[in-house]
């Protein structure tokens, strides 16, 4: 399902106790971006006074002194056709380079299994399996024990930013081993043809 998206950019004057504002605004539902709709607001100490989009095709004033600069602006054929140019050469395009980068981009996790000393004391040990730099967010981590799927004392660590738009996800199984149980962590995300599974050996108890 894809999201309404709105891309912005600003431009902001000051001048002896004056605040001039300009925004521009890309905005659509669909990714074949036929909805495409670009528009203007131009402010003035926090009031907007014109208003511009390619669904009306034309400048509105807000206020009087807008009202007389709309009418003015929308007389120039110039100024009104690359308005309407900017939906592709502008909104279309930067959003073209969003969401090659966003949307298509995949990276996939790397996977470590190790242990630690438990959260509580009812368990002898606890297994951690992070999950890091990947993208995009969506992840599945699983435990198996002897090859069977775990659900009890496991936790996990909320999805994590990195830096560089990418994320990290750390997953905890609590336990105390029995002799001949070994413990997979398996990773599913959308960058990976199959799942990547991390043994952590096989517990062997002392008689």
């Amino acid at each position: 399902r894809f999201e309404k998206c709105n891309y912005l950019s600003y431009i902001v004057s000051f001048s002896e106790g004056y605040l001039y504002q300009m925004m521009s605004g890309c905005e659509y539902s669909d990714s074949s971006m036929t909805d495409m709709v670009y528009s203007w607001s131009y402010v003035f100490n926090k009031q907007e006074y014109v208003h511009y989009d390619t669904k009306i095709k034309k400048y509105v004033g807000k206020t009087a002194c807008g009202v007389k600069t709309a009418e003015t602006w929308n007389k120039d054929k110039d100024r009104m056709a690359g308005l309407l140019a900017s939906v592709d050469r502008y909104c279309k395009y930067n959003m073209g380079l969003y969401l090659s980068f966003a949307t298509d981009r995949k990276i996939p996790p790397a996977v470590r299994v190790r242990s630690m000393k438990p959260f509580s004391s009812q368990h002898q040990t606890m297994l951690v399996c992070n999950a890091f730099g990947f993208y995009p967010r969506e992840i599945k981590v699983t435990w198996l024990r002897n090859g069977v799927k775990v659900t009890a004392d496991v936790s996990s660590s909320e999805l994590l930013h990195d830096g560089d738009w990418t994320y990290q996800i750390h997953s905890y199984l609590e336990l105390t081993p029995q002799s001949g149980d070994s413990y997979t962590c398996r990773v599913e995300h959308s960058s990976l043809t199959e799942a990547i599974e991390k043994k952590w050996g096989e517990f062997k108890l002392p008689h």
